[in-house]
């Protein structure tokens, strides 16, 4: 007996060390616990019922949209944040679909992100560097066209660094510090505290990136902020998830709506905006949005044009097949619901599909491409004037 109560002991040591950090510069040198399980058990005052259970959100966000989320677990930490930060983004945007990504190829997760408008990556850690230096090829493409990346805070920062979509010299983890907003007016501090000192950890970097956009800091290292890259953005929230926290949340729910809208914005040349009808739509350099299909096709299989968009009263969907397929077409709103059926499902062979996109009300909307047992969905603007 004990011989077990001496190897109980040991566990209980060993995972009492791997809580403790020495150094940190926040800290004064002294260790601080980093692991918010053992915080937890330690410190229970830090850490009372979930803010959810609560209070509701009040700051503004239209939570009927619907949006695409993308969630790539590639944390040594099993799936435990991704599924705290799937929790809080469900209370607040209910109707957002998820998508999950644990492992896989590069082409893999290529295939996966279509159609999706955010990609969150809760707490990377721990990882063999030539996969996430290929996952980050193919997300990088994946800003260029227009969508969002969103890391959470990591005290394993090395990861970011092979992820090689924000260049940065070194990272921290801090407790008790606080937070300052340095652009307070920013949407992502929209119904937040600017200046807060949370409870769970926040995750500074010492970022070289010059196109790095810092909103936020923690002793002077930047902690919240983003990167335009292309037609899309690249987001850090260096701020602790694993236990529920109303300013940290709030700043997450934010980032899910102002980078999916400011995307929209952009290819617009307006200012972006949380509400759809804020949305007109201006100048566009282009006429022609070509798109290739990466979901299980190989692009010499299909080819898809939409041309123009944003457009005025009639727009052109061109479909070249090469071998014959099981196709549908329809066009729903940011709701999800139907609005027109384009091309009932049918088998259709190969040669070029065109059809015309219907003179709807001014909006945006998701053309849905089904082919075979994919499907395709992209954005189509709707101008209300040309």
């Amino acid at each position: 007996m004990f011989r077990n109560s001496r190897t109980l002991f040991l566990i209980f040591g060993l995972l009492s060390l791997s809580s403790f950090r020495l150094g940190d510069p926040y800290m004064d040198g002294h260790p601080s616990i980093y692991n918010s399980t053992l915080d937890q058990l330690f410190h229970p005052e830090r850490h009372g019922a979930p803010f959810l259970e609560q209070r509701e959100a009040s700051f503004g966000i239209d939570s009927t949209l619907r949006y695409r989320v993308l969630m790539l677990d590639y944390s040594a930490y099993g799936s435990a944040y991704n599924e705290k930060v799937r929790r809080i983004i469900q209370h607040y945007l209910p109707k957002t679909i998820f998508t999950d990504f644990t492992e896989g190829s590069a082409d893999d997760l290529t295939r996966a992100l279509a159609g999706c408008d955010v990609v969150l990556i809760a707490y990377p850690s721990a990882s063999e560097s030539g996969t996430v230096k290929s996952y980050g090829r193919s997300l990088n493409q994946y800003v260029q066209s227009g969508g969002s990346v969103i890391f959470t805070g990591t005290h394993e920062y090395e990861i970011l660094r092979q992820f090689g979509l924000i260049e940065l010299d070194y990272g921290y983890f801090s407790k008790d510090r606080p937070l300052h907003a340095i652009h307070p007016e920013h949407p992502v501090f929209q119904g937040s505290i600017s200046d807060v000192t949370l409870t769970n950890y926040a995750y500074p970097l010492d970022i070289s990136d010059p196109g790095f956009v810092t909103l936020a800091d923690v002793g002077g290292y930047p902690v919240i902020g983003y990167k335009s890259v292309g037609a899309g953005k690249i987001m850090y929230l260096g701020v602790e998830y694993y236990f529920d926290e109303m300013a940290s949340s709030t700043i997450l729910i934010n980032a899910i709506a102002w980078s999916s809208r400011e995307q929209v914005a952009e290819v617009l040349g307006v200012s972006s905006a949380f509400s759809s009808e804020s949305l007109k739509p201006g100048s566009i350099k282009r006429s022609e949005e070509v798109l290739l299909a990466g979901s299980g096709l190989k692009p010499e299989q299909v080819d898809l044009k939409i041309y123009p968009n944003p457009y005025f009263s009639k727009a052109t969907l061109d479909i070249e097949l090469f071998k014959p397929t099981m196709l549908m077409v329809e066009m729903t709103d940011e709701l999800g619901r139907n609005v027109v059926n384009i091309l009932p499902r049918k088998t259709v062979g190969p040669g070029l599909c065109r059809f015309d996109l219907p003179n709807i009300s001014p909006g945006i909307y998701f053309l849905q491409v089904h082919l075979g047992d994919k499907t395709y969905v992209r954005k189509v603007v709707k101008s209300s004037s040309n």
